[in-house]
């Protein structure tokens, strides 16, 4: 697997959204990938958090289906991921709500690798990255760098990955000046997420969208108002309090859920 070259190409055959003028003023970019180039590295269901994030963005957030790109599996390449970035700072603006989510392989480099590339700023001397369809490391430093270019004062990023609490880096571009920022994360920064068969989701998206949001278990949870309407802090709670309880009753590795919120008091409703 290389890092992901800029320039390589554009879209990757996939057509984006054409968004109607009237509608909510609220943009998303949902990925979700489980069968991978190949077959050595499939897993199971990425591609189903992706499928029911899109359907609560839809049903219970107001997000017009023309203002979402939705990309499974083949259709999430490299290219097509920065194209439907690049398709996002098109549409935004400042009173946009934004919203970015990524379900599937995660991957960490060595700064030796990816430095003159990116810059040399983390401590631990490693570069976390989401995976592509055609495996390329689509790094930390490259999201924040597209990603900072939001106009948009609300923007909502929620990544299942493993070493996905490694890629603050994006959370810190983007929380400069006036903006509501909010970053997720399925796991630390040196840990693995869990994709169980037997769920129908990855372990987080089990219990952050299927349970959480979906099902409407999440209101309340954390101190919110108990109103029906859940907010990306409850939907964090009770997947954060449901993935550690699960990975200690199946004996396996910490897997710590992260949030970053730079207004931890206001609840963030996409």
């Amino acid at each position: 697997m290389g890092l992901y070259e800029l320039g390589a190409g554009k879209g990757g055959g996939v057509r984006m959204p054409t968004p109607k003028p009237e509608g909510p003023n609220k943009w998303a970019v949902v990925i979700g990938i489980a069968d991978y180039e190949g077959r050595s590295s499939d897993l199971w269901h990425p591609d189903e958090d992706a499928k029911e994030f899109y359907k609560a963005l839809t049903r219970d957030y107001g997000f017009p289906r023309d203002h979402v790109v939705l990309l499974l599996n083949k259709e999430a390449t490299a290219n097509a991921i920065l194209a439907a970035i690049d398709w996002l700072l098109e549409c935004e603006d400042e009173n946009s709500t934004v919203v970015f989510f990524f379900s599937g392989h995660g991957y960490n480099f060595s700064e030796d690798v990816t430095y003159p590339k990116y810059p040399r700023d983390e401590e631990d001397g490693v570069d976390e990255a989401i995976v592509s369809y055609d495996f390329k490391g689509i790094t930390d430093d490259l999201l924040a760098h597209r990603l900072s270019g939001l106009e948009a004062r609300r923007v909502f990023i929620c990544i299942i990955s493993c070493f996905s609490g490694g890629m603050d880096d994006i959370y810190e571009a983007l929380r400069r000046g006036e903006r509501s920022v909010v970053l997720v994360t399925a796991c630390g920064e040196h840990q693995l997420t869990y994709d169980v068969l037997q769920l129908g989701n990855t372990v987080f998206g089990y219990y952050y969208i299927d349970r959480g949001i979906l099902r409407g278990e999440a209101d309340g949870w954390g101190g919110g108002a108990l109103d029906g309407i859940i907010s990306v802090e409850e939907a964090f709670s009770y997947a954060d309090y449901h993935v550690n309880a699960f990975v200690a009753a199946h004996g396996l590795q910490p897997s710590d859920p992260e949030i970053f919120d730079s207004e931890p008091a206001e609840p963030f409703i996409p």
